[in-house]
């Protein structure tokens, strides 16, 4: 378990450069648990989660914040996905025609 922090003696820029180390260390944030650390609010800390997505340095989700670099949060566009694995697909594609048969 992370050593306990007081946020309340935190500059407010201080505290949320702590909360966005740790998400980009541990890849997310839970509210409640942030909270009992810096021994804060969970309305301070969901504040400050808020402040974190609106300069698009975290995606805030129910209870809590992912890193935006997690590969959960990425979905490529379908034009990409057509472009992935297309050899593979090929292959899949050419073993279907044979299964099928006229008529």
């Amino acid at each position: 378990m992370a050593k306990s922090v007081n946020g309340s003696e935190m500059l407010i820029e201080e505290r949320r450069q702590h909360v966005l180390a740790r998400i980009q260390r541990e890849g997310r944030v839970v509210v409640g648990e942030s909270s009992a650390q810096l021994g804060i609010s969970r309305i301070t800390i969901r504040k400050d989660l808020e402040h974190l997505q609106s300069r698009g340095l975290i995606q805030r989700t129910h209870g809590g914040a992912l890193s935006v670099q997690s590969d959960s949060l990425f979905d490529p566009s379908l034009l990409e996905k057509e472009k992935l694995h297309r050899k593979e697909k090929q292959r899949i594609a050419a073993a279907a025609v044979k299964l099928v048969n006229e008529g």
